[in-house]
């Protein structure tokens, strides 16, 4: 039979184990959670224009996949396709950080002019596209011209995602919506 001395020196060995097992146990919990901090971070600076701050080429169009799947359940959703006017101009003139203060000074505009349901990134270059949700395109309309009327350096096209569109793809929506935007952009420049 074993002796006292046994059970208490087994009774130390397995307390041991146990507060050595839940200590890697937290240690693994927390780099877990450090793990999971940095892939949120990763996630986001992967959707964000790093010079706009807004959403990038991968988050808007995110953005207009989700609209897409709205209007499949009966919402409204109208995407604007918008082309800055003038920035090669002002590159060429005065420098790419010239031209990078247009484009943040455009983003910063768009930011104080549109609802706060809408989303809007920058497709790259000048080209920015916004998703307004639960507006038709005759709403969508009426808010792009206000917001031209207050800044006339832009051109825009417009195309509501219809429930019927089970077909297209987000690609086919943003090309219809900048198939219109150069419709825009040669009437401005003929008028």
């Amino acid at each position: 039979m074993p002796s006292i001395e046994f059970f208490v020196l087994a009774f130390f060995l397995v307390l041991i184990f146990a507060i050595v097992f839940a200590i890697g146990w937290f240690k693994a919990v927390e780099v877990a959670n450090d793990l999971y901090k940095k892939l949120e971070e990763a996630l986001l600076h992967s959707t964000i224009d790093h010079l706009t701050g807004v959403l990038n080429r991968r988050g808007i169009l995110k953005e207009v996949w989700q609209a897409m799947n709205l209007v499949r359940r009966g919402e409204q959703s109208t995407v604007a396709f918008i082309d800055l006017d003038g920035l090669k101009k002002i590159n060429d003139a005065e420098g790419h950080a010239a031209g990078d203060e247009l484009l943040k000074n455009f983003t910063s505009f768009l930011q104080s002019h549109l609802r706060t349901a809408d989303r809007f990134g920058r497709m790259g270059g000048d080209e920015f596209l916004v998703v307004f949700y639960q507006l038709d395109k005759a709403g969508a309309q009426r808010v792009m011209e206000k917001l031209q009327k207050s800044s006339n350096n832009f051109s825009f096209g417009l195309c509501e995602i219809e429930s019927s569109d089970d077909e297209k793809v987000v690609e086919d929506i943003v090309h219809f919506a900048d198939q219109e935007m150069y419709k825009n952009k040669t009437l401005r420049r003929e008028g």
